[in-house]
């Protein structure tokens, strides 16, 4: 009984016919030179239509698929380093729409050539391999920058970030010390991913002198200071937050003073009430008591607010004659 990596595989080439039948993507191989006519005017076409996908999410019947729509010729200098399907590349890469021109992708020549070959050997297996997994994990620090430019360089950042998120921990995690920014300062191209976290790991030391003593600050910052792509991120990283510590001293002002208006607000206001209070005191003398002891003793009560007001005073002090008075 077949199995299911020959169903695969036909459906594959089904797939694949079918893509070589639509003259916009490919030519059936009849005739040379439609080929190459093809393929010289499909990369804008292509360009219009290709979106990026994630090839570790797609099926083995669709990344086989991939495999149409002529050659890419993946180039450094003047050596020819791999030959990739057009779909393939254009699928996989976001810059791909980018840097192919005439059917090549030309990379930088201080992109390493050894972790390119790797990539590019990884993306292939795409199209013949039933499983496809992720990059492996490249556990030293120089090979992962190594790997990432090149990854930067194609486009393919997205199948390193195992990598990236490794070393990132590490860096995040452990002292920087010069022997970490020696290597990704001169290994690593503008400011990636490696650059910005060992920025931001130093400029938190630099502006944290609660951390670290005066001379281990000089001495962060003596190291990076040889390395222009992370002294310039470091100083923009410690601005940005200089700034933002500025605009919320600020605010703290800005509050700290609308506090204490309230508070003088409201102590004037509760000084006024005071003195109102003070000044509609009455003190009851023993005539009044005597009047209202007499007048709540009578069988119909008329008592006023003042009266009342009195009566309360006296209740307030205990006085056995007014406990149990309802007013």
């Amino acid at each position: 009984m077949p199995s299911r990596a020959f169903f695969n595989l036909q459906a594959a080439r089904k797939a694949r016919q079918e893509q070589h039948n639509n003259p916009t993507l490919a030519s059936t191989g009849a005739d040379q030179s439609v080929n190459n006519e093809v393929i010289n005017k499909s990369d804008d076409t292509l360009k219009s239509v290709a979106k990026p996908v994630d090839l570790l999410t797609l099926g083995p019947v669709s990344r086989k698929a991939l495999d149409q729509g002529g050659p890419i010729f993946v180039t450094q200098g003047s050596n020819t380093l791999s030959r990739i399907p057009r779909a393939l590349f254009l699928a996989a890469s976001t810059k791909g729409t980018d840097i192919i021109s005439e059917s090549k992708a030309c990379l930088p020549a201080n992109i390493n050539t050894e972790s390119v070959m790797q990539i590019l050997k990884w993306l292939k297996m795409a199209v013949s391999k039933n499983h496809l997994y992720p990059l492996r994990l490249q556990d030293n620090l120089t090979d992962a920058i190594h790997i990432y430019n090149a990854a930067e360089a194609l486009g393919l950042t997205k199948y390193v970030q195992n990598t990236v998120v490794y070393h990132c921990a590490g860096i995040n995690q452990h002292t920087v010390n010069e022997w970490t920014v020696k290597t990704v300062g001169e290994i690593s191209t503008a400011d990636n991913t490696f650059v910005k976290k060992v920025a931001d790991v130093v400029a938190y030391k630099a502006r944290n002198s609660k951390f670290i003593t005066d001379e281990v600050k000089a001495e962060y910052l003596a190291a990076v200071g040889n390395y222009p792509i992370i002294s310039s991120l470091v100083k923009q990283i410690n601005a940005h937050h200089q700034n933002i510590k500025e605009k919320q001293a600020i605010i703290a002002a800005k509050k700290k003073l609308e506090y204490q208006t309230r508070e003088e607000a409201r102590h004037a206001a509760y000084a006024r009430n005071q003195m109102a209070a003070k000044q509609t005191f009455r003190p009851v003398t023993p005539k009044t008591r005597a009047a209202l002891i007499e007048k709540l003793q009578a069988k119909v009560v008329t008592i006023t607010q003042e009266e009342r007001e009195l009566i309360g005073q006296l209740r307030a002090k205990g006085d056995p004659a007014f406990l149990m008075a309802g007013y």
